[in-house]
């Protein structure tokens, strides 16, 4: 009896799709790394693995020098990198990088696609657009930094503003998790109301921006990745870069780099 052998156009459907080239993203920031890929099998490189996840890019913008220079990438998932960045955004900066492979030769052949940061997200529904850019946008950026303004140039805790971070923050546990997470009741007492409002809370690697707090709880902008009753956090005072507050919340009006006297109409035009 006639054996029948396998159907060699399944074979080359196989093969095809084994050496479909894929892309390996890495996002990282000063102290934590994330790897994801955009098939659906976890791909191990150099002893790194890369997790399935529902990512995409479009197509990179190159200048004229053909050097990549813009890619929106396309999370279906709202992926740890991008909710760290929501919640820290703009306390910290979260660079990317982009490689293509093929799944056959997983070790071989890694084509670099882009290098940059994350500029900007945009939201539709549960997707997250992110717009990421190389170090050449840095050079578009207008100079001096610092601007004729009623409001500070310098950020809090930088150099120019002189003041350490270690003066101004409350480490404590916490007591309780609201359902959503946007809520944090902490088991030690701020200082007051609303002087964490603009600062953020840490709790291990991720951060997320105060918006409100009480003398026991903690209002923020983006709920904390797995935070728990007992977690060790730390929250930080934040600053609205007004004179005022600069005077009366901080006492470092030697250091206010901004020009709170501005006349609010122009002396030209007085009669």
């Amino acid at each position: 009896m006639k054996e029948i052998n396998q159907d060699p156009i399944y074979d080359g459907f196989e093969t095809h799709d084994e050496a479909r080239p894929i892309e390996l993203y890495k996002m990282w920031n000063d102290t934590t790394s994330r790897y994801f890929n955009s098939s659906d099998v976890t791909v191990t490189i150099s002893g790194i693995d890369y997790i399935p996840t529902e990512i995409k890019r479009d197509s990179i913008e190159f200048d004229s020098d053909l050097n990549a220079n813009k890619v929106n990438v396309t999370a279906g998932a709202l992926t740890d990198p991008v909710i760290n960045y929501i919640a820290s955004n703009p306390v910290e900066t979260y660079w990317i990088t982009i490689n293509r492979l093929h799944r056959d030769h997983p070790d071989q052949f890694q084509q670099p696609i882009f290098y940059g940061f994350i500029n900007n997200i945009s939201y539709k529904g549960v997707v997250a657009q992110v717009t990421c850019v190389d170090i050449t946008y840095l050079l578009d950026r207008k100079v001096p930094r610092e601007r004729y303004q009623v409001n500070c140039n310098n950020i809090l805790f930088d150099d120019l503003c002189g003041l350490s971070s270690g003066s101004y923050r409350k480490v404590t546990t916490v007591a309780s998790v609201s359902d959503n997470g946007l809520v944090i009741t902490l088991n030690g007492a701020l200082v007051g109301t609303d002087l964490y409002k603009y600062g953020w809370a840490e709790s291990g690697e991720h951060k997320t921006q105060v918006i409100s707090n009480t003398l026991y709880t903690v209002s923020v902008r983006v709920p904390i990745t797995g935070l728990a009753t007992s977690d060790a956090i730390t929250v930080y005072y934040g600053c609205d870069k007004t004179h005022s507050t600069c005077t009366s919340k901080f006492s470092n009006q030697a250091n206010f780099f901004g020009f709170p006297y501005i006349p609010a109409r122009n002396p030209a035009l007085r009669i």
